[in-house]
């Protein structure tokens, strides 16, 4: 059985809280998949914020190219409405991406895909989100 408790979960399936103990510390697990709408996901990340706590990991699909390396150099690092937001998450909560500050500027992705031209696209979306204290 698992030892964590369930805290929330949405309808829609986009989020999971638990929490659980791990070596005496009370732990966060938040797994999310981010919508790929733009205006959706800036909500969402606002939201988010509700569920942490100082000792939270957020893990999955966040949908967002949070930084200009996290994009190939075939494709246009946009605009996006909601990457503001995240980022005042991870400051607010005091949290970083695991991954890309141990890697701040290596270029390699989750996700790749075939345009129509035949250019290979590739983006970073999953992400790893941990609280500083838990590092």
């Amino acid at each position: 059985m698992w030892p964590g408790t369930n805290i929330a979960d949405d309808e829609c399936g986009r989020l999971l809280v638990i929490e659980c103990v791990y070596e005496g510390t009370l732990i966060r697990l938040i797994n999310i998949y981010a919508s790929n709408i733009d205006s959706e996901r800036k909500i969402f990340f606002k939201d988010l914020k509700k569920w942490c706590t100082d000792n939270t990991i957020i893990l999955g699909d966040f949908n967002v190219i949070q930084t200009e390396f996290d994009v190939s150099e075939n494709n246009v690092f946009k605009g996006d409405v909601s990457r503001r937001e995240l980022n005042l998450l991870l400051n607010e909560m005091n949290m970083c991406d695991v991954w890309r500050t141990a890697n701040p500027k290596v270029r390699t992705y989750s996700r790749r895909q075939l345009s129509v031209i035949f250019l290979p696209g590739t983006r970073m979306l999953d992400s790893l989100i941990i609280s500083n204290n838990l590092l």
